[in-house]
């Protein structure tokens, strides 16, 4: 297999995201967010502690949103968004080309496990390379 290379920020993304599901109570299927007693909530939501793997990347990048946005003047926000976005559909689609499926499908298929999407991050990430620019 080739190394994938991956702007720093969307290695970021793709790291942050594992982080989030790295315990197996932190993961889930059928939804992008789930509280503590598995209902369904909202991403942003407080009490959002289960997420998908979608869900996962999506929280990492309005995450990563809020914290850029807090650095730049207001009228770059539109900016730092597309960035945000470009660099989430690489690493969906990045982790898509490995899984064989569209990521949510992998995700959510009855016979995918835990253990399954961990290593599915954990391979994604140890065949990335940085992507220098000169």
């Amino acid at each position: 297999m080739t190394k994938k290379q991956l702007d720093s920020q969307a290695l970021r993304l793709l790291n942050d995201a594992r982080v989030l599901i790295g315990r197996p109570e932190h993961w889930g299927q059928g939804a992008l967010a789930r509280n503590a007693r598995g209902q369904l909530t909202k991403m942003s939501a407080p009490d959002a502690i289960c997420f998908c793997s979608a869900g996962a990347l999506q929280v990492a990048m309005r995450r990563r949103i809020a914290e850029v946005n807090k650095l730049v003047p207001k009228d770059c926000y539109p900016e730092v968004n597309s960035n945000y976005s470009a660099h989430f559909g690489e690493v969906y689609d990045y982790l898509t080309s490995l899984a064989g499926l569209d990521l949510i499908d992998f995700n959510d298929d009855r016979d995918t496990k835990y253990a399954d999407v961990v290593n599915l991050f954990d391979l994604a990430i140890d065949n990335a390379e940085e992507r220098v620019y000169e």
